[in-house]
């Protein structure tokens, strides 16, 4: 499917591609001990409960081809069809 989409070498267009799998993930630490000793602040740290980890969905281009997650492509699809 192709869209009309303005890319970083200039107008163009993009090739979508749906990636389930396109999703970054990260981890940060989110409960710290009262103490602020490094002794318990390693501790801490390596129980999992005091970690959150967060799910994003992303999208990269490579040329022309914009590779996104599906729900991010849907998103786009809404944008475009509303302009």
């Amino acid at each position: 499917m192709d869209f009309p989409f303005a890319t970083p070498h200039g107008l163009g267009s993009l090739t979508l591609f749906s990636d389930p799998n396109c999703v970054k993930i990260e981890r940060a630490q989110v409960r710290f001990p009262r103490s602020k000793k490094r002794r318990m602040r390693e501790k801490w740290a390596k129980q999992e409960k005091n970690w959150r980890t967060t799910y994003t969905p992303t999208a990269y281009i490579h040329g022309h081809m914009l590779i996104a997650h599906p729900i991010l492509i849907d998103h786009l699809q809404r944008t475009v069809r509303q302009l």
